[in-house]
């Protein structure tokens, strides 16, 4: 009967196993013929590499901070008490306000198009998620994300050739997480039309 590929597919497996291999190899490798040298030669390849790793893992977990400060920096300054929403609404209730002011200051929003929405699909490719869309006639997508806890969704990037990638790590790290996705069409930076029915994958 045919085997699968003895070398795991995902990082962290692959780390593991390498830890195995490393510590058996001495013993395994000189009874199945293997020199000192092949042997340490392998050795030296695989704390390489599991060093880069580790070091990956690391920067990771510090950009992974960083998007969160940044997603939370967003919503204090868009959507708390004394942001942008809360004084868009003061200016527009105030009888001074009017349209030309609204569309100088860049607060009046495109019209909306019914039926104008994209259609998302999801898998998981090579450790990340691709999310794939219509782009019709219009220039690319606004994607909002939802996962694992976090409480509501937000704009996690935009892209304007399908599909997009989303390659964050989980919220915690080795803990499989629920993540949805739903998104806007673009025309230029505005989102126009109506969101799209949205999507789940685990990861």
């Amino acid at each position: 009967m045919a085997k699968a590929d003895f070398i795991p597919g995902p990082a962290d497996e692959l780390d593991t196993w390498e830890g195995t291999f490393f510590d058996n190899i001495d013993a395994v490798g000189t009874a199945c013929g293997l020199t000192p040298q092949q042997i340490s030669d392998v050795k030296d390849k695989i704390t390489i590499h599991r060093a880069n790793y580790t070091a990956q893992k690391n920067e990771e977990q510090v950009l992974a901070g960083k998007v969160q400060a940044t997603l939370l920096n967003k919503k204090i300054a868009i959507s708390d008490e004394g942001g942008v929403r809360k004084m868009v609404g003061i200016m527009k209730a105030n009888p001074n306000y009017t349209l030309e002011l609204g569309q100088q200051l860049g607060v009046e929003g495109p019209e909306i198009t019914k039926g104008n929405q994209p259609t998302l699909k999801v898998a998981l490719e090579a450790g990340n998620i691709s999310i794939f869309y219509n782009k019709e006639k219009n220039d690319g997508i606004a994607l909002l994300s939802q996962r694992g806890s976090e409480p509501d969704f937000v704009e996690i990037l935009t892209d304007r050739h399908s599909p997009a990638v989303d390659n964050r790590p989980n919220l915690q790290p080795g803990v499989p997480e629920k993540r949805q996705y739903k998104a806007f069409f673009l025309k230029g930076d505005a989102r126009i039309g109506t969101e799209s029915a949205v999507v789940t994958i685990t990861v």
